[in-house]
């Protein structure tokens, strides 16, 4: 924790004596509060009556600097209740870079049982795996029992095992989140182990993350180990990975009952060979999957062997569909696959790429428009480059019309500019 203490130090005089000034006034005048001597002797700063206009200057004074408007409410009590309501409503993160910043953390915590309360978020960066990291758990589990989200940062070393030390993140019964960013795993078992650890956990979300030697251990990772993994939010994002990232983690998924009980999927598809996989992982999902983002690149769609069968319409709980970076030569599959979606469908985003106007195909956005409005959508996005609006509905008013009454909410980024009668209906 890094305060300016001077200026505390001075915040926290002036405040007092603008209290002491302030009882004088009230006991000249009969109004001094009387309160007993027992208690005064136990809590003597009841003996002063923090103004609130002073307390709202503080906290507007340290509105930015979390860490020192935690140390004022450790400092002085009377500020602690007048403020009370304000730091609960604030999420605090703490990141940990060094031994040494772990240490202060530490410190502040076993001085007051108070401070644990305002944390739900650590983050632990580092550029390699020491000693320090591997026992942080150990230290900060009992001191934060309000932590819900962890962040590792470029923490795991490639070059040596984790073995022993990645059971000391289980300490963390309470984390929900955990978010993986630029780490490196020697096998993919020591990432298996580090998600099964969080007994907890609801939410998962990989950035980057790369291992070595991967193989599935059924005794070590297999349903009867991987039966407690209930989380519900997935995030993948590997795009500067290796081809076989993606693949091999859904892989895993699917042989453990994540399948039954993810409600959000987001993948990053860098590779044709990625769209079988998360063919197959959409199959074995069950009826709790309600949200699916796709981020591809123009032209992967086409190259995939079973992209035209996603399996969509088996999904008949999924009320939100994302897809980014389609091209224009993947709307044959697009279209086919848009055409197996439920019913239950609220929300669709479309962000398409077109890198040249004259490789629009208006068949396509004919027939792309038509299924729109045989379909009634909730929220409909666009992020389109050129004129396809126009194209995708026509220019028929009665067309336009029972378009824009189908959908409530519809959010187009466009260069096309409708019709004056579009804005009078």
């Amino acid at each position: 924790m890094h305060t300016d203490k001077p200026a505390l130090t001075v915040v926290f005089i002036l405040g007092m004596a603008y209290s002491v000034f302030h009882l004088r006034r009230q006991s000249e005048h009969g109004n001094a509060v009387c309160v007993p001597r027992s208690i005064r002797k136990k809590e003597p700063y009841l003996n002063l009556r923090l103004p609130l206009e002073l307390c709202e200057h503080i906290m507007d004074f340290l509105w930015d600097d979390l860490d020192a408007l935690g140390a004022c409410a450790l400092t002085c009590p009377a500020f602690a209740i007048r403020s009370d309501y304000l730091m609960d409503g604030i999420s605090r993160a703490n990141c940990l870079t060094s031994e040494k910043a772990l240490n202060a953390l530490f410190s502040d915590l076993l001085a007051s049982k108070e401070y644990s309360r305002y944390f739900d978020v650590l983050k632990i960066r580092t550029e390699e795996c020491t000693s320090w990291v591997t026992t942080a758990p150990l230290r900060l589990a009992s001191k934060l029992p309000r932590l819900e989200q962890l962040e590792l940062i470029g923490v795991f070393d490639p070059k040596r095992s984790h073995h022993n030390s990645i059971q000391h993140f289980s300490c963390f019964r309470s984390v929900t989140t955990l978010r993986l960013a630029e780490c490196a795993f020697s096998k993919f078992v020591d990432f298996a182990r580090l998600v099964m650890a969080l007994r907890n956990l609801t939410t998962l979300d990989i950035l980057d993350v790369e291992w070595g030697e991967y193989q599935i251990q059924p005794n070590l990772l297999g349903p009867s180990r991987a039966k407690k993994l209930h989380f519900t939010d997935l995030y993948i994002d590997v795009s500067i990975g290796r081809h076989g990232y993606v693949p091999q983690l859904l892989n895993w998924f699917m042989t453990t009952p994540v399948t039954q009980t993810i409600t959000t999927l987001s993948v990053e598809i860098r590779f044709a060979r990625d769209y079988e996989f998360l063919t197959k992982f959409l199959r074995t999902s069950g009826d709790t999957l309600r949200r699916l983002k796709v981020h591809t690149q123009p032209g992967i769609m086409r190259e995939a062997p079973l992209s035209d069968n996603m399996q969509i319409h088996a999904l008949t709980s999924l009320s939100s569909l994302i897809f980014d970076g389609v091209g224009l030569q993947d709307f044959s599959i697009f279209i086919s696959i848009l055409s197996q979606t439920s019913r239950n469908l609220q929300r669709l985003a479309l962000h398409v790429k077109t890198p040249n106007e004259d490789d629009i195909d208006h068949d396509n956005w004919k027939l792309l428009g038509e299924f729109f409005t045989k379909n009634e959508f909730r929220e409909l996005s666009f992020t389109l480059g050129f004129s396809i609006l126009g194209t995708m509905i026509g220019r028929d008013e009665d067309r336009s019309t029972q378009l824009l009454k189908r959908f409530p909410v519809l959010k187009a980024r466009t260069d096309y500019r409708p019709p004056k009668t579009w804005k009078q209906k």
